[in-house]
């Protein structure tokens, strides 16, 4: 439960993290190509997916824990009201 609390105290970088950390490790490695072949079949692709969720929350997690927060002058507005 605690994975989740602290993603949800810092959601920009939960919503920006699979695509501005996760994948630019993978794709100039090649491990995604490799990743992708592997993971064919629609439940491995499900394990995958779960995988790399796993993998962001954890790191969002840690971020939050270590109270550096990303949050938008939208974000703010909407939570004051």
């Amino acid at each position: 439960m605690k994975l989740l609390s602290d993603n949800g105290k810092n959601p920009m970088i939960a919503f920006v993290g699979f695509a501005n950390v996760i994948w630019p490790i993978l794709a100039p490695t090649g491990l995604e190509t490799i990743i992708n072949s592997l993971t064919e079949n629609p439940w491995i692709g499900f394990v995958r997916a779960l995988v790399y969720t796993i993998l962001l929350a954890m790191g969002v997690a840690h971020i939050t824990r270590k109270r550096m927060y990303w949050k938008t002058w939208f974000f703010d507005q909407v939570i004051h009201l």
